[in-house]
């Protein structure tokens, strides 16, 4: 019950406070991971994932990127939408909006 509850709750947030909210997260998960003063040679270092195998942090680091890049596309997509009634013939053109 409490998953819906929060679903409705999303639902109803503002694109403001959502768009916000992310951007404050990740200022400060950015600000947190330049204080750890990461060198090239640390981007070597390796760790065994339960799945993956032999993973290096530059893999994570760079899995975070493309992760918060997929929040930007998914919210572009989203917004992108609201308007998809209104751009006329268009559409066919804007491939945002036929994916």
């Amino acid at each position: 019950m409490n998953l819906l509850i929060d679903l409705l709750n999303f639902k109803k947030a503002r694109v403001n406070q959502l768009l916000n909210e992310f951007a404050d997260l990740r200022a400060k998960n950015v600000k947190h991971l330049k204080s750890f003063t990461i060198s090239s040679i640390n981007l070597e270092n390796r760790a065994i994932h339960p799945q993956l195998g032999i993973v290096t942090l530059e893999q994570l680091i760079s899995t975070w990127v493309v992760h918060d890049l997929s929040h930007i596309n998914q919210t572009s997509r989203t917004m992108a939408k609201q308007y998809a009634n209104y751009v006329g013939p268009w559409k066919e053109y804007l491939g945002i909006l036929n994916r």
